[in-house]
């Protein structure tokens, strides 16, 4: 689907099947976790406008859909409990947030 250091454009929702996630450390491809049907990838990087975290494959036959990150964005400002779990998602994918304060390219929200 898209490899470490790929620019993030898109989002993508896993419809059927699974994808995995890896990242290479220091020569050393880890699995970083698996997202199963009606999961989301890619998130991060679509929506920081930046470069992919993590390596995404799929495992099994799958179907996804690849949303631009500028639609994603009109989408989350049209429905806010859709953006407030979008939030959580990145939240839990990162190990939850010290103090409960997160931070984001400059921007700061206390939780």
């Amino acid at each position: 689907m898209f490899h470490q250091g790929d620019w993030g454009d898109s989002i993508y929702l896993v419809e059927e099947g699974s994808v995995v996630s890896t990242v290479l450390d220091r020569d050393c491809e880890r699995s970083n976790g698996q997202v199963d049907q009606g999961g989301v990838v890619g998130e991060m990087a679509a929506l920081g406008r930046g470069v992919r975290p993590v390596t995404v494959r799929t495992t099994r036959c799958s179907t996804r859909l690849a949303v631009e990150a500028d639609a994603v964005k009109s989408l989350l400002e049209a429905f806010p409990a859709a953006a407030s779990r979008l939030l959580q998602l990145i939240i839990e994918r990162n190990g939850g947030i010290d103090n409960r304060h997160l931070s984001i390219r400059g921007a700061s929200l206390l939780l």
